[in-house]
């Protein structure tokens, strides 16, 4: 959702029009979790010169932050405080004061409202493998990353852990299964090792069951 702009406009005992306008910056509809969110208040004000004040809040969703500073023009949220996965709608209002030619004081307000998500990592798959023992010395494995969803591309990277030691078979592509064979002798204990993340490079890794050769 795009930023909600509000112009607020007063009248000035009968001088003119004055316009305060406020745009958030700084977010797009779904931010990656791993980067903190540095929230900016644009602000365009006509009139005299004037004092502006700012307050930020939250108007539904996770919070902001406990310590951070709501009365800034610039507000972040770190990493580590971010809701994986959550909604945040949050309303900046700018108020303007100044006094008119009479001295008399006066204000006006204006607000900006911001909607993002917080990316969540691939969800509900496993990683398998499947086992074809090829004479004495060798297995047809087949490592496979099924089920796993997510709003956006999911990539996929295969290693095989063979006696406790890891080896790249595939690196990132877009594909569910990846077939290898490889040596593998009595008493070899080989297990799949899955990689799994979505286009912000929000991502985990899975394991499979080990399978020894008796």
């Amino acid at each position: 959702m795009l930023p909600l702009v509000l112009l607020g406009a007063s009248e000035a005992a009968g001088k003119g029009q004055h316009a305060l306008g406020v745009v958030v910056q700084g977010v797009k509809p779904k931010m990656p979790r791993n980067a903190d969110v540095t929230l900016r208040a644009k602000v365009n004000w006509r009139g005299p010169k004037a004092d502006l004040t700012y307050a930020w809040s939250s108007v539904e969703g996770p919070a902001l932050p406990s310590n951070a500073d709501s009365g800034s023009t610039i507000i972040m949220i770190p990493k580590d405080e971010l809701e994986v996965g959550g909604h945040y709608h949050l309303r900046l209002r700018v108020k303007a004061e100044w006094k008119d030619e009479e001295g008399e004081p006066q204000s006006t307000e204006a607000a900006s409202d911001v909607e993002f998500d917080v990316n969540a990592p691939p969800r509900g798959g496993k990683c398998t493998l499947d086992t074809r023992w090829v004479g004495s010395t060798q297995a047809s494995l087949t490592l496979g990353a099924p089920g796993w969803k997510d709003d956006d591309q999911v990539q996929y990277r295969y290693s095989l852990i063979r006696n406790g030691k890891e080896s790249l078979l595939y690196n990132w592509a877009t594909v569910t299964t990846y077939r290898e064979v490889v040596a593998a002798r009595r008493g070899d204990t080989l297990q799949a090792k899955c990689g799994i993340r979505d286009k912000y490079g929000d991502g985990l890794t899975a394991l499979s069951d080990p399978i020894t050769r008796e």
